[in-house]
């Protein structure tokens, strides 16, 4: 067993190909962060030397869709995001870092995770590159009350107190629906942001005040309505909408980045890989 290495999870090659974001995602984490690789997925025959452990999982079967931007065109895909609360379970290391294919590392600073006493660390604060101009889709709060932890990328060690949290996560998982109307979730459809808040919330004595459990990074996001123009020399340049339907520039350099425009991001993808 390695002692420390990155955990990603990727299910599904159409429309969106997140075997091809999970390629680009391992090459940045080698580059910058230089740690072994292990790819969870349901997809058969992958050989990419970038990932050093392949973990097979069976497929969910899921028929949970949600809508995505491609430009201006709405697409319906499946949305797989099953195994993520078998993290713990899964992984090859002691030390963890786990993300989302589509967490594009830009830097080294995750690294300080390995430098912390905390066994579990997870940020519960998002900047959304265009809050100025859209605050409609800067999402702070879950329910108006519990600040929102996000699963996009954590960080943990093997504990009976991060084993404890993974299986609060399990079951909240798979009793998913009666959470939702505890917590006064609308959405209907599974969230791993909602459960992994939900499992925090619970497992800090039911408080709704933050911890000291945060990761040692911002956490930049732009979403499906932000246009991805180029990402070279690790530069990300964005094309980010006004209230008036007009767009404006904004590049970012050297930085951690959640490209949630997964429709852009594939075609990024595919010029590297």
């Amino acid at each position: 067993m390695h002692d420390k290495g990155v955990l990603l999870h990727a299910h599904g090659r159409q429309p969106i190909d997140y075997i091809s974001q999970a390629i680009f995602c391992a090459s940045q984490i080698k580059k910058f962060l230089q740690l072994p690789v292990a790819l969870v997925t349901s997809e058969k025959n992958i050989s990419e030397k970038c990932f050093d452990h392949i973990i097979n999982v069976e497929a969910s079967n899921t028929t949970q869709k949600r809508k995505f931007l491609d430009d201006d065109n709405v697409k319906e895909v499946v949305w797989d995001n099953h195994s993520r609360v078998d993290s713990f379970a899964l992984t090859p290391f002691k030390e963890t870092i786990v993300m989302d294919t589509d967490m594009i590392v830009g830097n080294s600073n995750l690294l300080k995770c390995f430098d912390s006493k905390q066994d579990f660390l997870i940020n519960n604060e998002s900047i959304y590159l265009n809050k100025k101009h859209r605050k409609d889709l800067h999402i702070e709060y879950m329910n108006n009350f519990i600040k929102m932890y996000w699963a996009t990328v954590f960080y943990f060690k093997k504990t009976a107190w991060t084993e404890k949290y993974f299986n609060l996560l399990k079951h909240i998982k798979q009793n998913y629906q009666y959470y939702r109307f505890a917590y006064s979730i609308h959405e209907t459809k599974y969230r791993n942001d909602y459960a992994f808040t939900i499992a925090m919330h619970m497992m800090n004595n039911f408080t709704a005040s933050p911890n000291d459990r945060s990761l040692p990074i911002k956490l930049f996001y732009v979403t499906d309505k932000d246009k991805v123009l180029d990402f070279a020399n690790n530069k990300w340049k964005f094309a980010l909408p006004k209230d008036d339907g007009t767009y404006y520039r904004c590049n970012i350099n050297n930085a951690n980045m959640h490209v949630m425009n997964k429709f852009a991001l594939d075609r990024i993808c595919n010029e590297y890989n």
